[in-house]
């Protein structure tokens, strides 16, 4: 039988473990506490300094680049627009009458705004370019001219994003086994900023396409062949 003083004794070893484990308890949740508070206050901070919403990945996944709205240029430069515009330009010139539609519908596909391809294939279907080709059975290939540079004409917002119209001169070849024919002509390009994904890193697309035939005589100049114009927003 426990004596009086034994119980008392335990009795207070119990109430001292119970005030130990209230006294971490507390001590704990006041830590949790205090580490939440700093993991938000950390996770503001570098939100605030690299708001996520700024920047977004390539298809390089060690590759991150910055966005801007589409009424601001960004980080587009007058180099990467022409660059894009001769790229495009080339493209639609280098075509052959067997796998021509294909060609045009893949450029289309990951370079034009809805209106500027339905413009530019109405516009081609009508045109003695693909005519030609088709009947002739031509392939083309084209060139920038020697000697002559692509360039940014005008710049700024219209229709409430920005736009640039870049001038590219290219020489375009129409053979076949027996035949060659060079023609000179002048591409004006209608770039437009649209909305950054991983495919389309810069925002740009293209909305318009104009093409005129380059005479012997510079001031002289043939009607257009081909024309995509832009509609009003």
């Amino acid at each position: 039988m426990k004596l009086q003083a034994d119980i008392d004794v335990e009795m207070q070893v119990s109430d001292s473990l119970a005030r130990n484990q209230k006294v971490v308890f507390g001590l704990s949740v006041f830590l949790l506490f205090v580490v939440i508070i700093a993991n938000i206050q950390v996770a503001s901070a570098l939100l605030n300094r690299f708001p996520l919403r700024q920047y977004i990945y390539t298809q390089n996944a060690a590759a991150v680049c910055t966005f801007a709205p589409v009424e601001e240029p960004g980080i587009v430069t007058d180099a990467i627009v022409t660059n894009f515009a001769a790229g495009i330009a080339l493209e639609l010139n280098s075509l052959d009458f067997a796998n021509w539609r294909k060609d045009i519908n893949d450029i289309m596909d990951a370079s034009f705004t809805k209106r500027g391809r339905l413009a530019y294939l109405e516009a081609l279907d009508d045109s003695s370019i693909l005519k030609t080709v088709l009947q002739e059975r031509y392939a083309m290939a084209s060139i920038i001219r020697e000697d002559e540079m692509v360039v940014v004409t005008a710049k700024g917002v219209d229709g409430g994003r920005y736009v640039w119209r870049v001038t590219v001169p290219v020489t375009i070849g129409y053979a076949t086994d027996k035949d060659y024919r060079p023609e000179n002509r002048d591409l004006e390009i209608i770039v437009v900023r649209a909305p950054v994904t991983a495919d389309n890193p810069y925002g740009l697309l293209i909305d318009a396409v104009f093409s005129a035939q380059t005479l012997a005589n510079d001031s002289d100049r043939a009607s257009l062949a081909v024309t995509a114009e832009r509609d009003q927003p």
